[in-house]
């Protein structure tokens, strides 16, 4: 982990595998690491984990890309993903996203 950089991971559960092959693309953009797991019928979990590039150039990008991620989860879906970075002083920053059919939040717990 390197200081100052913003380490994602978390799970996306209620997508189902034509949603994901629609934000495939744009989500290995976003994160290092990027996975579906298909978990029952027509349904299944994103798990996302690494640094982003794509959001560290603009909080903008990742208000788009959770925004376009939240239209494909299903009624019953839900997530979170957890962002942590860490200063040379000791300190550290966790963000964590919270998604549900339609909408995130971002809840930020400075330490």
């Amino acid at each position: 982990m390197q200081a100052g950089r913003v380490e994602y991971e978390g799970w996306i559960y209620g997508v189902g595998e034509w949603q994901y092959s629609k934000l495939s693309k744009l989500l290995k953009r976003a994160f290092e690491t990027v996975e579906y797991v298909y978990l029952e019928e027509n349904t299944g979990s994103i798990r996302v984990e690494g640094p982003s590039a794509m959001f560290e150039e603009s909080d903008e990008n990742l208000v788009a890309t959770f925004d376009l991620l939240v239209e494909q989860i299903t009624p019953q879906g839900k997530g979170l993903v957890l962002a942590r970075a860490w200063d040379q002083r000791g300190t550290a920053r966790v963000e964590a996203f919270v998604f549900g059919p339609g909408e995130w939040t971002r809840r930020v717990l400075d330490i």
